[in-house]
């Protein structure tokens, strides 16, 4: 059924563009990316994924080839340290739109990824989805993503419906998406999202959220069995602003914070406490002073609530509800796709990074552009810690991730890139007073690779 949906797509889009008024032609990204909820700003968007945002009438189309030689090295932090993985990981992307002159235009991203030893889908739908707008007023139907890697509250690519209304300088959206998220009381199996985002200026802007995960659950008390539904809340916000400083700099700066509270109950119908905050502050000096040479700088801090009491399975720390790929501080989050969600997990069982799930992180990052950008390499340091409140351990400091990468552009279509990741676990990570420490060996993520596109 997924092949005949995939298909139709594609020839309404070849059929349109026969008479498409303005056709709009094919252009290069730098750096494709999931299209962002009421995105603010559309430069890291595709030229297909930029005609369906702003709904201009035309196709326009973008694919890519990703071929990588990757290694993993120890990835889970094992007790036994684990051997080395190369493996080769193709991966081809489409992304074609098509908008109609009467407000009706569809897009589909479409990937084939590669293997790495596990089952995959043989094509991996991102998104295909129709949307149409009338004046202030647009619909989209169809399997979609929202929020961006970077968000800490939203990141969801889910079948969906959206609709919402576009002022001048606010959008107004509201979704229902059929999810799987991992929550922390549970899988949940729908999200229920409204979106308001307010533009102050071309690179200003506050967007708000309140979402709403839901899970069937049936509960036992007193011999009787009765179903119900869980939810957990988020309420939140994110303010960002890159803000020009003299004629060839610029401050970008982005806070995020969340609440986080449940109305759910166990199985055997206890009431679960999951009040939580979090929070996610980031800050980047760019400098472009030639076209020799440019430079940027940024710091990042992730807090989010711990579990205070982990002997009691009724309560439960914050957990971001983002699980898109690449997700999560450091090269150690960025998940390959069909490789598997290689993160750390500590010995309470709980994921620390990859969801920010009860994890003070802070992190350090620097990036060069030599020659125009032909060059741009890049280091990174992070430091994490479990925010969990354990009592009789040696240490809550998780461990500190020193990461590295190039990217060489040949051309405006053909670029190289490196990259590597380190890991050095802290041994006595959450281990009682007195107890034995476990041989945790350093983690290794050890990518090359080349890429097209056009």
């Amino acid at each position: 059924m997924k092949k005949w949906i995939v298909l139709t797509a594609a020839l309404v889009m070849i059929a349109n563009a026969a008479w498409a008024a303005k056709a709009a032609a094919k252009t290069t990204a730098s750096k494709p990316t999931p299209v962002q909820a009421s995105a603010s700003a559309d430069d890291s968007l595709t030229a297909a994924q930029r005609q369906i945002e702003t709904m201009t009438p035309g196709l326009a189309y973008n694919f890519s080839l990703d071929v990588s030689l990757i290694d993993m090295y120890n990835m889970n932090f094992a007790n036994t340290n684990q051997t080395s993985s190369w493996y080769y990981y193709p991966v081809y992307r489409a992304i074609v739109t098509d908008v109609f002159q009467h407000g009706f235009g569809v897009t589909a991203d479409i990937e084939k990824p590669g293997y790495a030893g596990l089952t995959y889908p043989t094509i991996k739908v991102n998104e295909l989805y129709g949307k149409y707008k009338m004046g202030n007023f647009y619909y989209k139907l169809g399997r979609q993503i929202f929020g961006d890697p970077d968000d800490l509250i939203l990141g969801l690519q889910s079948d969906a419906v959206a609709f919402g209304m576009n002022l001048e300088n606010i959008d107004l959206e509201f979704f229902y998406a059929h999810s799987d998220v991992v929550s922390v009381i549970g899988t949940m199996d729908g999200t229920i999202g409204l979106i308001p985002t307010f533009t102050f200026s071309p690179s200003m802007g506050l967007r708000g959220y309140l979402l709403i995960e839901t899970q069937p659950i049936t509960v036992t008390s007193g011999g009787t069995t009765s179903d119900k539904t869980n939810s957990i809340i988020f309420l939140g916000a994110k303010y960002y602003a890159d803000l020009a400083v003299g004629s060839n700099a610029s401050i970008a700066v982005g806070a995020q914070p969340a609440i986080q509270f449940a109305l759910a109950q166990d199985a055997a119908a206890r009431n679960i406490d999951a009040t939580s905050f979090g929070i996610k502050a980031d800050g980047t000096f760019k400098m472009a002073a030639s076209r020799d040479f440019g430079f940027k700088a940024g710091a990042h801090m992730i807090f989010t609530g711990g579990d205070p009491d982990v002997a009691l399975n009724t309560k439960a720390g914050f957990c971001s509800t983002n699980e898109l790929v690449g997700s999560g501080p450091g090269l150690f989050d960025k998940v390959q796709d069909g490789a598997g969600p290689y993160t750390f997990v500590d010995t309470i069982g709980s994921s620390k990074l990859q969801q920010y799930a009860g994890v003070f992180a802070f992190g350090l990052d620097a990036g060069f552009d030599v020659l125009d950008k032909t060059l741009q390499p890049g280091l990174a340091l992070w430091f994490y810690s479990d925010t969990d409140t354990v009592s009789n351990v040696k240490s809550s400091y998780i461990g500190t991730e020193f990461d590295e990468t190039v990217v060489y552009h040949l051309n405006e279509h053909l670029s190289f890139y490196q990259q590597l990741g380190v890991m050095m676990p802290n041994p006595s990570y959450h281990l009682p007073t007195g107890g034995t420490d476990p041989s945790l060996g350093m983690g290794m993520k050890f990518v090359l690779g080349t890429k097209l596109e056009f």
